[in-house]
């Protein structure tokens, strides 16, 4: 990450180190440098479609799978099923399910959430929570662990047909034969 960030120094002039795009591409470099050494998943605030706030300290002790998406992205589409099974073998009372939704408005997704029984936390998404856990593409999935690690990153594994996350939610959770269908 500090070779990203000395071309980024190195490389890009004063405009646009100093233009909104050239801020925010810094910023995300630098969450993604501390995300990096400190291996913890940052605190996040949301609200949800109804208006409450909803903080990922509300889950102390449990595990959280958070999936960035929207109803207008195939591939969130494609892979909700996988998510769906999946989810239905964890135990409810170790593991919160969050979706952060892209769509402006709940009715949007609703169609797609109950075709695909899609059953957990549904947030709204923000630019700030988007940034933190790098989710400026979509889909994006993570797992963390009751002390706040991130043990599963998508993108970083690239684990696209989502057989690392089966893998680990096997093994945590001592689920035996296949968790997805």
């Amino acid at each position: 990450m500090d070779s990203l960030l000395n071309f980024y120094s190195a490389t890009f002039p004063a405009e646009f180190k100093n233009s909104y795009e050239g801020r925010q591409a810094l910023t995300i470099l630098r969450d993604r440098k501390i995300r990096e050494e400190q291996g913890t998943a940052p605190e996040f605030t949301a609200k949800d479609f109804s208006g409450k706030q909803v903080k990922s300290s509300d889950f102390k002790n449990k595990y959280i799978l958070i999936n960035f998406g929207a109803s207008y992205c195939a591939p969130c589409i494609q892979e909700f099923p996988a998510l769906t099974n999946m989810i239905k073998n964890l135990p409810q009372n170790e593991v919160v399910v969050i979706y952060v939704n892209r769509n402006k408005s709940y009715e949007a997704f609703t169609k797609v959430k109950e075709k695909y029984n899609l059953v957990g936390l549904h947030l709204k998404s923000n630019d700030t929570l988007d940034r933190k856990y790098k989710a400026e593409a979509i889909p994006q999935l993570y797992l963390i662990d009751k002390n706040r690690k991130i043990w599963y990153d998508r993108s970083a594994l690239n684990d696209y047909e989502l057989s690392k996350l089966q893998n680990i939610l096997q093994q945590t959770f001592n689920l035996s034969g296949q968790v997805m269908k």
